[in-house]
């Protein structure tokens, strides 16, 4: 039985969520978003390791080998990115070695 499944929010999320199971199933998934934003307002996206374990488990693994790997963790103030703080990944619970 196919269904009709609403997504509202065409964020990283929600796009996941319409593209992910729930399409290949042969389920329908409209997105709705109020933004009118067309621009790109990002260059990347960073995705830790329990997100990265959801999207394989989703079917989004491919581009696994095409990311790259980050090494610290950098905290900067949105106003003038002046670093607040910096921290190795490798001291974050879960985080295997580099």
């Amino acid at each position: 039985m196919s269904l009709k499944i609403v997504v509202v929010g065409a964020g990283i999320a929600g796009l996941v969520v319409a593209a992910s199971s729930l399409q290949q199933a042969g389920h329908r998934i409209p997105v709705l978003e109020k933004s009118s934003l067309s621009t790109v307002v990002g260059v990347g996206l960073h995705v830790n390791l329990n997100g990265g374990r959801v999207l394989a488990h989703l079917g989004f693994d491919a581009v696994r080998g095409h990311a790259c790997r980050s090494h610290h963790w950098n905290v900067l103030c949105g106003d003038n990115f002046k670093q607040l703080s910096s921290m190795p990944l490798s001291a974050t619970p879960g985080h295997p070695e580099p």
